[in-house]
């Protein structure tokens, strides 16, 4: 049971962790993206701005991929007749 169930919710990691780094790629990419043209006009942005985005955007996507679930709770549900669910 805790096999299946742990392939259940890596595949749903996967899944989450996919749109996760893509949401985070376009956010990111966007703030880069409008702190470098707001610098050829503001004087007042700091190149290392827009390297510590830069920096935190490249760590973000290397970390995201490595995440991993984990299970922290686990329910069991006790029955008279635990013989007959097995077979179930």
């Amino acid at each position: 049971m805790l096999e299946k169930t742990q392939a259940d919710v890596e595949a749903q990691a996967r899944e989450r962790i996919e749109l996760a780094l893509g949401q985070a790629e376009a956010l990111l990419d966007g703030e880069v993206d409008r702190l470098q043209r707001l610098a050829k006009v503001n004087p007042a942005v700091r190149a290392d701005e827009i390297t510590g985005l830069q920096d935190e955007r490249c760590a973000l996507l290397t970390v995201l991929p490595q995440a991993r679930p984990r299970l922290d709770a686990l329910r069991l549900i006790v029955s008279p007749d635990f013989m007959a669910l097995r077979s179930a």
